[in-house]
């Protein structure tokens, strides 16, 4: 599925039911590694982040001990507005 329009589907009735049988609940999609916009955007165009309050990620960032952390920042591919 290298569209992931099968995620993209179960995503989508999954969430549906969450909110049928919870609406008031705060649904996240489950992490992503490493961060990808392109991706995000796939999900969004497909569907699948309509039911979807916020999405989880999982940064990868190594530091070497003393040394400052970076700040990393990533831009927004959807808005919930």
């Amino acid at each position: 599925d290298p569209e992931w329009q099968d995620f993209s589907a179960m995503t989508r009735l999954a969430a549906r039911r969450a909110r049928e049988l919870a609406p008031d609940l705060t649904l996240v999609m489950g992490g992503m590694s490493p961060i990808d916009p392109a991706f995000l955007e796939r999900l969004e165009r497909q569907g699948a982040l309509e039911y979807m309050d916020a999405v989880a990620v999982h940064g990868d960032v190594t530091v070497k001990a003393g040394a400052p952390v970076p700040s990393t920042t990533v831009p927004p591919v959807m808005s919930t507005s």
